[in-house]
C-alpha cells in the first residue's frame, strides 16, 4: 500500500521563495514522496539503494534547496513498518560501523567517513606508501595527532574514497577487505547493510 499524496504547487505559492526554498518545497511535496512510493512498490527498500538516492542530494542540499532525505524502514520482526518515508534531513543520520578501534559511516557512492576519535594500528612494513604519504597530509593538516606514547588518532571527521582505503590506514596493511569487516551494534557487516558496497568494492583498486 502506498503511503503518500503529492501536492503541487502553484506559481503562485512559490513566488516569495528563493529559488532554493521553491525547489527544496517541490522535492518535499511531489518528487521524493513519488520516488519512495516508487520504491516500496518495487520493495526496493534496503538502506542501500536509499541512502545512494539521498547522496545525490548532497550539492542541493549543501546550497539550501534541499532539507528533507528519504528514510528506510526499520527491520525488524513483525514490524509493519515496510514503506520508504519522506523525513527532514536533520532527523537522519547514518549508522556507525566499527572495526577494531575506529568507526566509520557509509555516505553513498561508496565514500566513507572516518568518524572523530577513531585510532590507527601500528604502520606494518607491508603498508602502502600511498596510505603513508595521506597519513602524514592528515597529520600536517591537523585530522590526526600523534600523542606522546606514539597513538594516532583522528580528532576530525574525514572523508575516504572506500571502506577498503580507510580500512588499510587504519589496520596498518597493504589490503583491507573493507565492507565485510567493518560492523555496526548488530554485527552486520557494512556489506550485508547495504548491499550496494558489493558492486561498489568491484571497482575498487584493493
Amino acid at each position: 500500500m502506498l503511503g503518500h499524496s503529492y501536492l503541487f504547487v502553484t506559481e503562485d505559492e512559490v513566488e516569495t521563495l528563493t529559488d532554493e526554498e521553491a525547489v527544496s518545497e517541490i522535492l518535499k511535496l511531489s518528487i521524493l514522496p513519488q520516488i519512495a512510493d516508487i520504491l516500496t512498490s518495487m520493495n526496493k527498500t534496503n538502506i542501500g539503494i536509499v541512502n545512494e538516492i539521498n547522496s545525490k542530494l548532497d550539492p542541493l542540499s549543501d546550497i539550501g534547496a534541499s532539507s528533507h532525505i528519504l528514510k528506510e524502514p526499520v527491520v525488524k520482526k513483525n514490524s509493519l513498518d515496510i514503506a520508504v518515508t519522506v523525513i527532514e534531513a536533520v532527523y537522519w543520520d547514518a549508522p556507525l560501523f566499527q572495526y577494531s578501534e575506529a568507526h566509520i559511516q557509509h555516505l553513498g557512492n561508496g565514500r566513507v567517513k572516518a568518524i572523530a576519535g577513531s585510532k590507527l594500528k601500528e604502520q606494518t612494513s607491508e603498508a602502502r606508501a600511498g596510505d603513508i604519504n595521506t597519513i602524514d597530509k592528515l597529520i600536517a593538516e591537523n585530522v590526526i595527532v600523534v600523542s606522546d606514547d606514539g597513538t594516532r588518532e583522528f580528532v576530525k571527521d574525514f572523508e575516504f574514497n572506500s571502506a577498503s582505503q580507510i580500512g588499510r590506514i587504519i589496520n596498518g596493511r597493504e589490503s583491507h577487505e573493507g565492507p565485510s569487516k567493518w560492523k555496526n551494534d548488530s554485527g552486520e557487516s557494512l556489506r550485508d547493510y547495504y548491499p550496494d558496497v558489493t558492486e561498489l568494492q568491484k571497482k575498487e583498486k584493493l
